[in-house]
């Protein structure tokens, strides 16, 4: 009895933060839809001058280096029709790293995110016990998945 008193303790917890880790998913998987019509772009200041834009499947999150002495950088948020930015002249890759002396930029598909947003959903009604093998399993999916993160960037 005190077990299944301890497990109600925390029900409405759990389901109050897998509805809302859900509805954030189901946004994403919206905004990753309207990316393919529109162009969206925010930009802030905090903590430090970045941007984060939404285009064709794919986020792109930067963040300028040298802009934070006497530069104002207002909240701002910026929409374009896609067409309007005409054919691409050059593909970019879904993933990609750059890094300059202005900017460091980080591209990556919305598929990832929305994966992360669903798996923190799901996690509260998962077992509370796990085994040695579990952990040895969670283990190895985490150096394959950041092996292929290396091999990928070095493929460029």
């Amino acid at each position: 009895m005190r077990g299944r008193i301890a497990a109600m303790k925390y029900r409405k917890l759990r389901i109050a933060w897998s509805v809302a880790w859900g509805i954030a998913a189901v946004l994403l998987v919206a905004l990753w839809v309207r990316g393919y019509w529109w162009f969206d772009c925010i930009s802030g200041p905090i903590p430090a001058p970045f941007t984060v834009q939404s285009l064709k499947g794919n986020v792109d999150a930067i963040k300028y280096l040298h802009l934070t002495s006497g530069f104002i950088f207002p909240w701002k948020w910026v929409i374009f029709a896609v067409e309007d930015f005409g054919p691409p002249t050059f593909e970019i890759p879904s993933w990609s790293f750059t890094s300059n002396q202005v900017e460091v930029v980080v591209r990556f598909p919305y598929w990832i995110v929305v994966l992360i947003f669903a798996t923190f959903a799901a996690t509260p009604w998962l077992g509370s016990r796990f085994t040695l093998r579990t952990l040895l399993i969670a283990t190895t999916l985490v150096a394959v998945g950041l092996g292929l993160i290396v091999w990928a960037a070095g493929a460029r």
